[in-house]
C-alpha cells in the first residue's frame, strides 16, 4: 500500500473513484484575530492499494496536532475503509482508494506550524503541513512630519 497524496482543500468530495477539489494544495493559513476558528478544512487523501489489500478494511485516522503535537481534535477523525477490486481488475493490479475527511469549526488557540497527519492501520503513513499566520493590519497612515 502506498500513499500517493495527502493535501489540504477549502472543499473536496470523493464521488465514485473521482476526487472533486475546489481550493486545494495549500499550506498556510493567515488569520486576523486569535483564537482562529475554521469554518470548513477537507483532508485529500488517494491511496494506491495492493492487489492483496483490496476488499479488505483498512482502519484510518486522521490526525491534527500542534509543534508539541498535542491533538486539536475532540474526537478521532477516521473510520474504515475498504478498496475494491474493479470487475476487470488482474492479479497484481493494484486499486486507488480516495478519501476525503472533513473537519469543521477547528479552533487555533495560537500561530505557528502543525501537521495533519494520516494513521493506517495503527502506522503513520503521511502528513501535511499546515502554517497558521497571525497577520496584523497596518496602522493608520500617519503624514511626515513637517
Amino acid at each position: 500500500m502506498r500513499l500517493t497524496s495527502l493535501f489540504l482543500a477549502d472543499h473536496a468530495e470523493a464521488v465514485r473513484g473521482k476526487l472533486y477539489v475546489t481550493g486545494g494544495a495549500w499550506d498556510t493559513l493567515n488569520v486576523r484575530q486569535l483564537p482562529a476558528v475554521h469554518p470548513h478544512l477537507s483532508v485529500c487523501v488517494v491511496l494506491e492499494v495492493g492487489w492483496d489489500d483490496t476488499d479488505t478494511d483498512l482502519d484510518l485516522q486522521v490526525k491534527l496536532m500542534d509543534a508539541d503535537g498535542h491533538s486539536l481534535l475532540a474526537g478521532k477523525i477516521g473510520g474504515k475503509a475498504r478498496a475494491q477490486r474493479q470487475p476487470s481488475a488482474r492479479p497484481g493490479d493494484t486499486a486507488p482508494l480516495i478519501l476525503v475527511f472533513n473537519l469543521l469549526n477547528t479552533r487555533f488557540e495560537s500561530a505557528g506550524d502543525y501537521a495533519v497527519s494520516l494513521e493506517l492501520n495503527g502506522v503513520p503513513v503521511g502528513q501535511a503541513r499546515l502554517k497558521l499566520r497571525l497577520i496584523v493590519p497596518p496602522g493608520p497612515q500617519s503624514s511626515p512630519p513637517p
